[in-house]
């Protein structure tokens, strides 16, 4: 659709147009074009590619490892039927790719991409300091790299080690509500693996969690099903207190300081196979800044495919488990062997750890010290296990544990 003050500025350019109104699509995928059906009728009207069509310059291309050979192709025949008119300023590219971030099937190794746009070894740069993570999550995405590409440095920066837990629905969502809580002015992207789950989390994480203690938390989501009901314009990053639901496919080239990579059962990797798992792994973790919660609520969550995919807890730590009654028909009852109880890292202060445990949204703390009181830590299930460690006592008559 053309804008309507545009048209009329000039009607009698647009009615200089051929109009292609079927661009040709691949069979099996209606949605995506044909780009080597693309290139054949590009050159068999190339004397219709007036200088103006061919005077498209600098276009820069992001995520270039989501595009297929043919379309590279396609630019190249542009350029060099640009260059040889010759045009003022015929189409140069600059491509930003990397392998190991391959979402979709249609896409292109470095080498392809090279390969189409004839791109000289002095033109090619790799790009590897990593400003965005921090060391524990960058380790962690590392677990899930799948040799292909290559791996950026690791950060000096650290944070909270990455958690991973079994819990039901609700909890999930109480989790999430819990970091908002001890995190104000914070951005976190929830990323799932299917559109039912986006659905229905989006709800739920609004009813939890868009009013807290006097704050507003903006809950938002888009997905390509859903573009219309939630268009793209509408989103906001960079923003305090927003959260941020996303389906794997959504993620790429956003960043927040929280992830929470949800349902992981929910990966079908008996259909993708491992290998492509792990990449959706490896951008989904690397979307962080500070921190990362891989939990899940499916049902047989605890012997699911991915399990043997996950790192060890040097990289990914495991919460304790008890056995676990649904509470609810949307909570799953999961088992898992319990973890052997947590103990004071020699080289961690207590509040040092505490901390650590409150910034991944696993308890929710209130200090009176400051007014002559002590540090409290609200009760919930499996909290005792952290804080008893830690030194703490409960209080029966408050109903959760403290130390000054």
């Amino acid at each position: 659709m053309v804008d309507p003050d545009l048209y009329f500025a000039n009607p009698a350019r647009f009615g200089d147009w051929r109009i292609w109104h079927a661009p040709p699509s691949l069979p099996e995928k209606p949605d995506s074009l044909d780009w080597e059906a693309v290139s054949v009728h590009l050159l068999e009207h190339e004397a219709d590619l007036d200088a103006d069509a061919l005077n498209v310059g600098s276009l820069l291309i992001d995520e270039g490892q989501d595009f297929p050979p043919a379309f590279y192709r396609t630019l190249r025949f542009i350029s060099a039927v640009g260059s040889a008119r010759p045009v003022e300023h015929p189409l140069k590219c600059l491509v930003l790719a990397d392998e190991n971030q391959k979402l979709t099937e249609e896409n292109s190794t470095l080498e392809e991409i090279a390969r189409e746009l004839r791109i000289a070894e002095g033109d090619r740069f790799l790009l590897l300091d990593n400003f965005r993570n921090t060391k524990e999550v960058a380790e962690l995405a590392r677990r899930f790299f799948a040799d292909v590409g290559v791996l950026p440095h690791l950060p000096t920066r650290s944070g909270p080690k990455p958690t991973f837990a079994l819990l039901g629905r609700s909890e999930i969502v109480n989790r999430i509500r819990t970091w908002l809580v001890n995190n104000p002015g914070k951005e976190a992207g929830v990323l799932v693996f299917s559109e039912e789950d986006r659905d229905s989390l989006v709800t739920l994480i609004r009813e939890k969690c868009e009013n807290l203690k006097g704050r507003h938390v903006t809950v938002q989501t888009y997905s390509w099903n859903s573009r219309r009901i939630n268009p793209a314009k509408d989103l906001v990053f960079d923003t305090p207190d927003v959260v941020t639901v996303l389906n794997m496919q959504s993620c790429k080239g956003l960043e927040f300081d929280a992830v929470f990579i949800l349902d992981l059962s929910h990966a079908q990797i008996s259909r993708i196979g491992p290998d492509r798992f792990k990449m959706q792994m490896f951008v989904a973790v690397s979307r962080s800044r500070e921190w990362v919660g891989l939990l899940d609520s499916g049902k047989g969550a605890a012997s699911a495919p991915y399990v043997e995919l996950l790192p060890d807890e040097r990289y990914l730590e495991r919460e304790s488990q008890l056995e676990r009654a649904a509470q609810s028909a949307g909570d799953a009852t999961l088992l898992s062997e319990p973890k052997e109880t947590l103990a004071v890292r020699k080289d961690e202060g207590w509040e040092t750890r505490l901390k650590q445990f409150a910034k991944s949204g696993k308890l929710k703390l209130q200090d009176k010290r400051p007014k002559g009181g002590v540090l409290w830590v609200e009760d919930e299930r499996g909290v005792e296990d952290l804080v008893r460690p830690l030194g703490f006592q409960y209080s029966a008559k408050q109903s959760a544990w403290w130390r000054k």
